[in-house]
């Protein structure tokens, strides 16, 4: 199958498709476009999100880089820890591109020339619109890191911590439209949120088990079997940045949004 992922350039995103691709290029074409921002450009966030967008994607500053320039894709067992972007090319049919919005006139035309079967999305930084979604004939993926209908929108398991909520999760699920984290549900999976964690290390925590249920979903649909992907249930609720306010809420319950012992501690285990 024809598979054009795409991606947001950040940690958790990178930690995903080091778990998925090494399995989907054994047996599917795949193609990464990836974007380096979220929403919209002019967006301006407080100062504990701009530190914590340095701990999200500038990681590769502390491992070493050495590009892998083999034009065959690199064996699972090659690489038992995780590699940068770029070290991810061999499993692609053509370098990684970087697509901030794939919506646009020029990102279209690309699109519709690739011609992909399936899109998966990971993290990408703005909402797939119709015109791409009708490009792929088996539809549009997409892995949310949060549990919809509840948590809609962006940093869904920082409003899960504020809400002191006892799971958090992720769910994969069909982009049926242009309307953000609304489309048929796939598959929902849930874990106990550590209490003692910080904030990215609990969302690190949900790429495990989100990046085999992409995988389970990619292999149902190649081998043609039937997706039980049923519609939301409920209004749910719709979540944007969060305001220094709710920064300061959340600082108060003693959460931290990054903990840097235990950032440093998976850089080194992992990568």
């Amino acid at each position: 199958m024809n598979i054009l992922i795409v991606a947001n350039k950040d940690l958790a995103a990178n930690v995903c498709l080091n778990k998925i691709l090494p399995s989907l290029a054994q047996q599917h074409r795949l193609n990464l476009y990836l974007s380096n921002a979220v929403g919209k450009r002019t967006q301006q966030h407080p100062d504990a999100l701009q530190n914590l967008k340095q701990f999200e994607q500038h990681w590769d500053d502390l491992i070493p880089i050495k590009t892998t320039h083999s034009e065959q894709p690199l064996q699972p067992e090659a690489h038992s820890k995780y590699v940068s972007f770029e070290q991810l090319n061999p499993y692609l049919q053509s370098p990684i591109e970087l697509v901030n919005n794939i919506n646009q006139d020029e990102s279209l035309a690309k699109l519709n020339e690739l011609a992909p079967e399936l899109i998966v999305s990971i993290r990408y930084g703005c909402i797939i619109k119709p015109p791409a979604i009708r490009v792929a004939s088996n539809g549009v993926i997409n892995l949310h890191s949060g549990v919809l209908p509840d948590y809609r929108g962006v940093m869904a398991t920082f409003w899960a911590m504020l809400n002191n909520e006892s799971k958090i999760g992720t769910t994969l699920h069909f982009i049926n439209d242009g309307n953000i984290d609304a489309g048929d549900v796939i598959k929902i999976s849930k874990q106990a949120r550590d209490p003692q964690a910080c904030y990215l290390s609990q969302v690190l925590s949900l790429y495990q088990q989100g990046s085999q249920d992409i995988l389970q979903a990619i292999n149902a649909i190649d081998n043609e079997q039937t997706i039980s992907a049923l519609p939301q249930q409920g209004q749910g609720n719709y979540f944007s940045f969060p305001s220094q306010e709710d920064l300061q809420r959340f600082d108060d319950a003693g959460m931290r949004l990054v903990d840097k012992d235990a950032y440093n501690r998976f850089i080194k285990q992992h990568y």
